[in-house]
């Protein structure tokens, strides 16, 4: 991934409110959505939560401590959005997720907050449109989201966003297949643990309540619902059955490097 540049100034340096970090250009191409793009990048993520990064001085990640107004902010956002833009999916995802989101601090918090999950520091941003393929090898470039995190939670992102916004991917999510290959190349590195396997289906649930709720509430501010293949997007993201990401029922068996 990249690094900031040895510059004769301060990188990152502060301007004003804002810090800012030159990074190396990069000279590559995007991702194409092709089987082997798929498991370049599941690889990649398995190497960067294999590294055994230092987190001494990394961001803590934050549980979340949601009260009843913005339970109530998400669901009415959520009504919004849809009733505007995809009627004919509005009281399916909202019959499905008005449920899950008031339940969330009681029924989908806790398990995942208080499982002892493995952390990491991963990148909490890993998507196709953050790669850039030199070579056919994957470089991540925007890694200023990274937080010492539990590693499961950044592959159900993984999961579940990864097509996001990419002009050049898919307009949905992962098929089954992909994922597939996805998360078997990430297990090249990982062997992720009993605790994880059996948490997996809440930690998806976990991160479309979290991520997939804002990404399409916050997708009306950018008109991005009126972009025909970003709408296909997010309508496969707001009804997705979390099962088409399983994961094996033993841990990976590979070891880490």
């Amino acid at each position: 991934m990249v690094t900031p540049l040895r510059l004769d100034s301060d990188n990152p340096a502060q301007v004003g409110d804002r810090v800012w970090v030159a990074y190396p250009w990069v000279d590559g191409r995007p991702y194409n959505g092709s089987t082997a793009d798929i498991v370049a990048a599941g690889d990649l993520l398995g190497r960067i939560h294999a590294a055994q990064a230092p987190t001494a001085d990394m961001p803590r990640f934050p549980w979340p401590d949601h009260d009843a107004d913005s339970v109530e902010e998400d669901i009415t956002g959520l009504q919004r959005v849809l009733g505007k833009h995809a009627p004919e999916i509005h009281d399916e995802v909202l019959a499905r997720m008005a449920p899950w989101l008031e339940s969330f601090m009681t029924e989908t918090l806790p398990p995942v907050r208080d499982g002892g999950l493995p952390r990491a520091v991963v990148s909490m941003d890993f998507k196709a449109n953050n790669l850039v393929y030199v070579d056919d090898e994957p470089v991540l470039i925007d890694p200023d989201n990274a937080e010492y995190a539990p590693r499961i939670l950044d592959l159900a992102l993984a999961a579940l966003l990864f097509h996001n916004e990419t002009a050049t991917a898919p307009p949905r999510l992962f098929t089954g297949a992909e994922w597939a290959a996805f998360s078997s190349a990430y297990g090249r590195h990982v062997r992720l643990t009993a605790a994880e396997l059996a948490l997996w289906p809440t930690v998806l649930r976990y991160m479309l309540l979290e991520w997939g709720v804002w990404t399409l509430i916050d997708a009306d501010e950018w008109d991005d619902w009126d972009d025909p293949h970003k709408r296909n997007f997010l309508v496969d993201l707001a009804t997705v059955d979390l099962g088409r990401f399983p994961l094996p029922a033993e841990p990976y068996n590979s070891e880490f490097h």
